[in-house]
């Protein structure tokens, strides 16, 4: 007993130190940005942040380490079964920049589709969790449900393990693609002007985040926009000043966050699909 709460204050002492270095680089940023509304953005958005804070905690407590455990396994599982498609003299072969790019590149062109499937009516209701943020910061990123958290890093990691690339140019991506999440969570304006037709803006990456219709289902991609633009769900008309949030009945507490996706109510998309299925067609106009 002693030695499991000895490591979840381990786990939760990590957690912190690794926030204070991106908390201290987004407060001076928006004192640059913002100006003198900088105080009036961070009162305004720290319920939702304090909400962030608790399902951090929480999935630093319980899901991440039975992820990890579940991951680790998985990896054995493909090696030994010989599911590694690449070998490994073939990254070996190239240079090391060029080994971090494919895997930053191919990491991202995964995510891109993966959260595509994270917006059908199966997984929404545990990525709606993330989405349910109405003030977006950086610290949004880390606000994911369980179920949401695991089919990211089985997913994620089972692409880029099966190419077999080498541990560096995976953490690389883990690495880049972060910190680059925290980026285009955070509440800033940029669009990047030409450079947002190649990477993910700010911007763009708030209007996929914004309770308005004409944005459901755009900007998927994380750190390459032209993942988006080259699959038609690229939509930036300008800096986001749409209302953000979901449309879904979710109480803003952690309770809520959480029972959320084990509600039948949550799967209603789901059930109207399965019933336009079983009812014959009449008429072409239904």
């Amino acid at each position: 007993m002693w030695d499991f709460v000895l490591s979840s204050w381990h786990a939760i002492v990590a957690a912190v130190a690794g926030l204070i270095a991106p908390a201290l680089f987004f407060l001076a940023l928006a004192i640059i940005v913002k100006g003198r509304s900088w105080v009036a953005d961070i009162k305004r958005a720290l319920p939702e942040t304090g909400l962030n804070a608790q399902i951090i905690l929480f999935n630093v407590l319980f899901s991440i380490p039975l992820i990890a455990l579940a991951v680790t396994w998985f990896h054995g599982v493909m090696k030994a079964s010989g599911l590694i498609l690449v070998p490994a003299s073939f990254w070996e072969a190239m240079p090391a920049w060029l080994v971090i790019f494919v895997a930053i590149f191919v990491g991202d062109f995964v995510a891109y589709w993966r959260h595509r499937l994270e917006h059908s009516a199966l997984f929404w209701p545990a990525h709606a969790v993330h989405h349910s943020d109405t003030e977006m910061t950086w610290l949004s990123l880390e606000r994911f449900h369980p179920i949401n958290l695991f089919t990211t890093f089985v997913i994620d990691s089972t692409a880029l393990l099966a190419l077999g690339l080498p541990p560096f140019a995976i953490i690389a991506n883990n690495i880049v693609r972060h910190y680059y999440g925290y980026l285009i969570h955070a509440d800033l304006p940029w669009t990047y002007g030409w450079f947002g037709k190649v990477f993910v803006s700010p911007a763009m990456h708030r209007w996929h985040h914004a309770a308005d219709v004409q944005a459901f289902d755009t900007n998927y991609a994380t750190v390459f926009s032209i993942f988006d633009r080259t699959f038609g769900t690229w939509r930036v008309p300008g800096p986001c000043t749409s209302p953000l949030g979901v449309t879904d009945d979710m109480e803003p507490t952690l309770a809520a966050q959480m029972l959320y996706a084990f509600k039948p109510r949550a799967y209603r998309r789901l059930f109207r699909k399965f019933r336009k299925v079983e009812k014959p067609t009449q008429h072409p106009a239904e």
